[in-house]
């Protein structure tokens, strides 16, 4: 199974954020904020639609959904404190489950901006469809749902490109102010409401989230919590929730990629020194350093994604498919890394056949982050690495979004109600962990964890960015065999024997393919 799941968020372009020397902080926040409210989403859903369609009729330009037995299209207010204007649709697609069912799954991907229902038949035979129905949602503004909010690029857009966009969606009438992470968490509580009501779920759901999916599914749990302390909603519905590559409520987007940067490289040095002796940890610290140090500053941040979310997972290298383990990417010269790096820069994307959508996860992540405070000081291994290693990680981010780039897409900014962690949560939490995640380390579950009294941490020490697929495909025995008992039988997962797991077998080694 190949789920491709996008984390898109970012670091600012002032070093230290969150990871280095500076503050986190961010001039650009005169925007006006969006005022803080509790909506009756009992009342909201009894005034929306929940529609049955044939799944081939939901299309985003030349793309048509091609998987889910069953599709529907959700209809809710675009801004939730004027519920009777304007309209969006949500579209949603079933996938049945291939044995005796035990319950619903929802999926929630990553992002913010990445579609679900393009990429839900990678799920078949996975460890929660094998005993569950699993519903695949477009969050608002992606894939299937409409609005569509895809620009005339992938990922990274210049000033001009970004204006264009906001421009295209304002002058159609679309609120960018309206793709929060909280509205977002409104519509997936309103369709399990609509759910319930058509028959569709016959008892609580349970929620997995991918990547920023756990920050979404984190978000519903809290939104959740206060519909019922609102008195809006009489008992949960959430059974259970599975968090795979965590994003924590808590950290900021945008000021928190250098911290994790610098806990992957941590990893790094943990892994080499497992490799010894072909791997020396001082040699390999020095030549990242002369590597950045030669390498000119516009390739930096490619270099430290490539190196974080792909070198770094790799044993052996294979340099005719621009595979290299760190070991073997410091050998090589500038001229090399200067190809690799611009590989790294190079973006593909077909308007015609849009799989990224990023005027949603601009006017997600803009919302929050500007105003966020950090969550992290200044990470404890930044010291020992050298001058140009610490440039190149203090200025780190995912994709092309930065502070520069929200305060050109000018999206007012939310209260910090909206981004507060859920309060304590005593129903069962699965969190999933790549101890190769370049993206999301293991040491973020940690931080959400603090709020789940009924919890088990699963890490996969060949894992990268999302576990899931390894369950089934690389480790059956093992982690699918946790993962498929912890989800059929949630109430008795912390009993489970995780010994299995206690490896230290990934290492980098000496093998070259050309």
């Amino acid at each position: 199974m190949n789920i491709r799941i996008m984390l898109i968020a970012s670091a600012a372009l002032i070093a230290g954020c969150d990871g280095g020397s500076s503050d986190g902080t961010n001039p650009n926040t005169t925007t006006p904020a969006v005022s803080d409210m509790t909506v009756n989403l009992s009342s909201v859903a009894q005034n929306s639609a929940l529609t049955k369609v044939q799944c081939n009729e939901l299309q985003v330009e030349n793309v048509r959904a091609n998987g889910g037995s069953d599709c529907w299209l959700l209809e809710v207010p675009e801004d939730y404190a004027k519920p009777e204007a304007t309209k969006i649709k949500v579209a949603v697609a079933k996938l049945p489950s291939q044995r005796e069912k035990k319950g619903a799954f929802v999926f929630l991907s990553g992002g913010p901006g990445g579609s679900a229902i393009a990429y839900g038949g990678d799920f078949a035979g996975s460890a929660i469809n094998l005993s569950h129905d699993v519903y695949f949602v477009d969050q608002r503004g992606t894939g299937f749902s409409t609005p569509s909010l895809f620009c005339d690029f992938a990922e990274t857009g210049t000033p001009a490109q970004l204006t264009a966009c906001k421009n295209k969606f304002q002058n159609r009438g679309v609120d960018l102010n309206q793709y929060t992470n909280q509205f977002n968490a409104y519509d997936f509580l309103v369709l399990e409401k609509k759910l319930t009501e058509a028959n569709e779920l016959s008892g609580n759901w349970k929620l997995y989230g991918a990547s920023y999916g756990t920050r979404l599914a984190m978000t519903i749990a809290r939104e959740e919590q206060r519909q019922i302390e609102a008195g809006y909603q009489t008992k949960r519905a959430i059974e259970m929730m599975v968090l795979d590559g965590v994003l924590p409520v808590e950290v900021n987007g945008i000021k928190g990629t250098p911290w994790a940067n610098y806990q992957s490289l941590d990893r790094l040095l943990e892994i080499c020194n497992r490799s010894a002796p072909y791997c020396n940890e001082q040699e390999l610290k020095i030549k990242l350093n002369e590597m950045f140090g030669r390498l000119d500053n516009q390739y930096h941040l490619a270099m430290v994604n490539y190196l974080l979310q792909k070198s770094m997972q790799r044993t052996d290298s294979k340099p005719a498919r621009n595979g290299y383990n760190p070991v073997e990417l410091v050998k090589l010269d500038l001229a090399e890394w200067v190809k690799i790096a611009t590989g790294e820069m190079q973006e593909e994307f077909d308007v015609n056949e849009p799989d990224m959508f990023v005027a949603m996860s601009l006017s997600n992540i803009c919302a929050e982050a500007p105003v966020k405070p950090a969550h992290h000081t200044a990470h404890p291994s930044r010291s020992k690495w050298g001058e140009n290693v610490q440039n190149a990680i203090d200025t780190s981010h995912h994709t092309g979004l930065s502070f520069e780039a929200c305060q050109t897409w000018g999206v007012k900014t939310v209260p910090a109600s909206y981004y507060q962690a859920p309060e304590s949560i005593t129903y069962p939490v699965l969190l999933l962990n790549g101890a190769n995640d370049g993206q999301t380390p293991p040491a973020w579950a940690d931080v959400s964890a603090q709020a789940f009294s009924n919890k088990l941490s699963l890490t996969f020490d060949s894992g990268k960015h999302v576990i899931m697929d390894n369950a089934i495909s690389d480790s059956p025995d093992c982690l699918g065999r946790l993962v498929t008992s912890a989800v059929n039988e949630p109430a008795t997962m912390r009993t489970l024997d995780t010994r299995c797991l206690n490896t230290a077998e990934f290492k980098y080694i000496d093998v070259i393919d050309r």
